[in-house]
């Protein structure tokens, strides 16, 4: 899972200077393209950070599941 948080925070990364050079022109049909990739980025990279904070005990199922286990 660190591959894939690392490699979509390169692509972030260069989204955002794609998007700050392209902000000044008057072709906003890029800006909205590349402002709509950066999102859904920024938003599995939230998501794939998150997964990889939580311990597995959170799960009620699994938390129980060790407790059963002898």
């Amino acid at each position: 899972m660190n591959e894939q948080i690392e490699f979509l925070k390169g692509q972030i990364a260069l989204l955002e200077k794609r998007i700050n050079a392209c902000s000044g022109d008057t072709d906003s049909k890029e800006y909205a393209s590349l402002m709509r990739l950066y999102l859904t980025a920024v938003k599995e990279y939230r998501s794939l950070c998150s997964r990889e904070e939580q311990p597995d005990t959170d799960d009620p199922l699994l938390a129980f599941a060790a407790e059963v286990q002898p």
